[in-house]
């Protein structure tokens, strides 16, 4: 019941629209793939910032000199100086699916003061599917585009949570079948081998369960298989015939005998 009760509330935060937490304006079933990270922050260091990566969740950066523009941050940017900066909100998040990736772009981040034409700040996170991975990965800053119109903060994010495996349901018909018919073949032989043996006393291969049953079932096969799948010619049985003039000879071999019989003195 607890579970059932956690996916409305989850389900209800991701179609709270632009006033909720995690909204998503397509795809928004696709989301709950990610259920496992929510509410977790993320620590990421390149050479210059420190990133904070949350989904579904406030990013918690460490001591910001100001957190009044954070609220509701997915991603949050603190350089040198503890200047922090939002990336882009939760509550503003567009989500693209394919078979084994799946993207977030959060926006509405922080304004660009010097760049980008003063555009509002994004970030896009790629999830890209990694079944090896370990606790389902953490993210990796890749770069900061900074073009015209396309200027977005990207990292890349090797997990198990969107490998298109993990979505399959249960096992399919055919495996059902191929395991309960193993399983009684297995039950049938192990009960079958203990009554013969404890129950009426056979030995050695005696102790298999319907052991005449299955010898016929074996020469049954094998003669099945012989006439089924026999190649060559059989050999046929060799017929003896006496033509005419062999039986003519036969005949007159046995009178002469009978004329010999009467030529013997009494």
């Amino acid at each position: 019941m607890s579970a059932v009760i956690f996916n409305i509330i989850l389900l209800s935060l991701l179609a709270a629209g632009t006033d909720g937490q995690c909204a998503a304006h397509k795809h928004t079933e696709h989301e709950t793939l990610l259920t496992p990270i929510f509410f977790k922050s993320y620590e990421v260091k390149d050479k210059n910032f420190t990133y904070y990566v949350a989904v579904c969740s406030q990013a918690t950066p460490k001591d910001c000199n100001s957190n009044s523009n954070l609220v509701n941050a997915a991603v949050v940017q603190k350089d040198k100086k503890k200047n922090c900066y939002n990336l882009g909100k939760n509550s503003s998040v567009q989500i693209a699916k394919s078979e084994d990736w799946l993207e977030l772009l959060y926006t509405q981040g922080d304004t660009y003061q010097h760049h980008c034409n003063g555009l509002k700040r994004k970030t896009r996170i790629m999830f890209v599917c990694n079944p090896d991975v370990k606790g389902h990965g953490k993210p990796i800053f890749l770069e900061e585009n900074r073009e015209d119109q396309e200027c977005s903060y990207l990292f890349e994010w090797s997990t198990d949570l969107v490998c298109s495996s993990r979505s399959s349901k249960g096992l399919s018909v055919g495996s059902i079948v191929l395991i309960v018919v193993f399983s009684v073949a297995v039950a049938y032989l192990l009960l079958g081998f203990l009554y013969k043996r404890f129950v009426v006393g056979a030995k050695g291969i005696e102790q298999t369960p319907n052991l005449e049953f299955w010898k016929k079932v074996g020469v049954l096969s094998a003669d099945g298989c012989d006439f089924v799948c026999r190649c060559a010619d059989r050999v046929q049985p060799v017929e003896y015939k006496l033509n005419d003039n062999q039986l003519q000879l036969d005949d007159d071999d046995d009178d002469d005998d009978e004329k010999d019989d009467t030529l013997l003195p009494m």
